[in-house]
């Protein structure tokens, strides 16, 4: 704890939204950026781009007439396609998660740990994420502000199931965890949505710039924004490592000892 953050007595210590996003920032391109940039790219950007050119291939192949085109095995492909998606994005949210609660409890485990560790536990991450959006859907559905409340509420769920083996009542802890300290977090998911809308309308009015007929200039603009996007995922699941870790220390003092023997 530094000078910063002592308090009088009774006083609540600051949660600190700049410090956090620092940290954020610092986990995913200074701290790991192997696993938060690399391991991003290959899991949300290149294996979705080479599953969906398998799935042409495979269309094209079985129906080279296209005599299919009226039935439902397109329908089929695309829901495969959409749930392999989902899994994709579950697995890898985990195994964002795990590593980012790792290095902020300053230890290191192997890829292979978060991916079993991951699986072990897919269908309650499956159950609860989906119970969690729900929430904050129906949030921004009737009051905007409430949906980014309810997303703060949550937003220590991930490192709860995976990370301290909650299991089923990940959500309970998730609430008590980000009891007194919803509006900070509020500000901090804030912040990256606005950091991540203010850089996505400043690439797509810099590649409205680009004049169509340099077609490769113009490609490689194209793909900017996918980038772009694909780069902030890793941004927003290393969130709630760094608020999860701040809130511990806040409330419980540093236990990560104690969470080791999850893995073990």
């Amino acid at each position: 704890m530094t000078i910063a953050d002592t308090s009088l007595p009774g006083a609540r210590v600051r949660f600190g939204v700049f410090a956090r996003l620092r940290e954020v920032f610092a986990l995913v391109f200074r701290r790991r950026p192997g696993i938060f940039i690399g391991f991003s790219l290959l899991l949300f950007l290149g294996l979705p781009m080479a599953l969906g050119a398998a799935a042409i291939g495979v269309l094209e192949f079985s129906d080279p007439e296209q005599a299919l085109s009226n039935t439902n095995t397109e329908g089929t492909i695309a829901a495969i396609g959409g749930f392999l998606a989902l899994v994709i994005w579950l697995v890898g949210a985990g195994v964002l998660t795990l590593a980012g609660c790792d290095e902020m409890a300053g230890q290191r485990r192997s890829l292979g740990t978060y991916f079993r560790q991951t699986i072990r536990r897919l269908h309650v991450i499956f159950i609860l994420g989906l119970l969690a959006s729900l929430a904050v859907m129906a949030g921004f559905f009737l009051i905007g502000f409430v949906g980014l409340w309810a997303a703060a509420v949550y937003s220590v769920f991930m490192p709860a199931l995976l990370w301290e083996g909650a299991g089923w009542g990940a959500l309970g802890r998730s609430r008590r965890l980000t009891k007194e300290y919803r509006w900070p977090i509020m500000g901090l998911i804030f912040l990256i949505y606005l950091a991540f809308i203010a850089l996505f309308v400043l690439v797509s009015l810099t590649i409205g710039t680009v004049p169509e007929e340099n077609e490769t200039a113009f490609i490689i603009a194209s793909l900017i924004p996918i980038v772009l996007q694909v780069l902030f995922i890793p941004i927003f699941c290393a969130l709630p490592p760094v608020v999860h870790a701040r809130l511990r220390s806040l409330k419980e003092g540093d236990s990560s000892a104690e969470l080791r023997s999850v893995f073990e």
